[in-house]
């Protein structure tokens, strides 16, 4: 399988950073968040985005690789989407972790890649949900 698209859910530092590691290896990267503010429901992923692409310090190697990220959240943005690779780096819980992957698995294609970037939950106990 060819990996051409990943949406990375959760973005936060750790989030933010994969997406820019993505992005810079020529990848489409959608960056999803959780909606806090109704009014602004891409708030988080979008700070992340800015933060991503801005002018003075960008995690990018090249500022023009911007056009490969779009960010949103995950009520709106992960109906249709057809990522080759989810990669989750959402809060260390082992709860939160099993109702992102349970959304994910309502909309993602049947063979897409799941990964994740936890570094205390056992891999096992997050596979669980899927």
């Amino acid at each position: 399988m060819t990996i051409n698209k990943v949406t990375v859910l959760g973005a936060g530092t750790m989030g933010a950073q994969l997406a820019a590691l993505f992005v810079n290896a020529g990848l489409k990267v959608k960056l999803l968040d959780i909606v806090v503010d109704k009014n602004d429901p891409n708030l988080i992923a979008k700070k992340s985005y800015d933060k991503i692409t801005d002018k003075k310090r960008p995690l990018l190697f090249d500022l023009n690789l911007a056009s490969h990220l779009t960010y949103g959240n995950f009520d709106d943005d992960l109906v249709n989407d057809d990522a080759d690779l989810y990669i989750e780096a959402v809060k260390e819980d082992i709860e939160i972790k099993h109702a992102v992957w349970q959304l994910v698995l309502q909309h993602a294609k049947e063979d897409a890649l799941f990964a994740t970037n936890t570094s205390g939950i056992p891999i096992n106990a997050i596979a669980a949900s899927i």
